[in-house]
């Protein structure tokens, strides 16, 4: 059978981490973007004196025992490695950024729903998803009757992310 594994835990009031401050999320948030982390862990290895390789680790450490970000050590030194220095792509906006690039942005649908002076239902949500997708076909070249038009998964998932904006 299989044994479990133990989870490695990270303890906030350990000794290693005294010498080191992590600076506020921004904005007010709970927590890092993935662009600010990256920022801040640049940012530290940049610091004179040079921080060791163990001090790097225990600031990234400290990053995941604060609860500061949501990803494990070693998505941490994937996202680093990507993302951090001269020549790379610029980390991704928010966590979780998996799948096709999205249709319609949440904050184009959110100004539809707000510009609209209806009820904006679920099926709205669709049509605005839909017509957006057909828009992005036909500069492509392909006609609506090609196109397999949104799930209404999608339109329930859009429009509570849009009820979840800020107005």
């Amino acid at each position: 059978s299989k044994t479990p594994t133990k989870r490695f835990r990270l303890d906030k009031n350990d000794t290693k981490y005294e010498g080191i401050t992590l600076p506020p999320p921004s904005e007010g948030n709970l927590i890092y973007t993935p662009a600010e982390t990256v920022g801040h862990i640049m940012d530290f290895m940049q610091r004179v004196p040079t921080p060791s390789r163990s001090q790097v680790r225990w600031f990234k450490e400290k990053m995941i025992a604060e609860k500061i970000i949501p990803i494990s050590i070693s998505k941490l030194n994937g996202l680093v490695k990507a993302h951090a220095g001269p020549g790379k792509e610029p980390a991704p906006s928010c966590w979780n950024t998996k799948g096709r690039a999205e249709i319609l942005s949440i904050e184009e649908l959110a100004t539809k729903v707000n510009d609209s002076q209806l009820v904006w239902d679920i099926e709205k949500t669709c049509d605005a998803v839909w017509a957006r997708k057909k828009e992005k076909f036909a500069k492509d070249g392909v006609s609506a009757e090609e196109i397999k038009p949104p799930d209404r998964k999608v339109g329930v998932c859009a429009r509570s992310t849009v009820l979840t904006q800020p107005i």
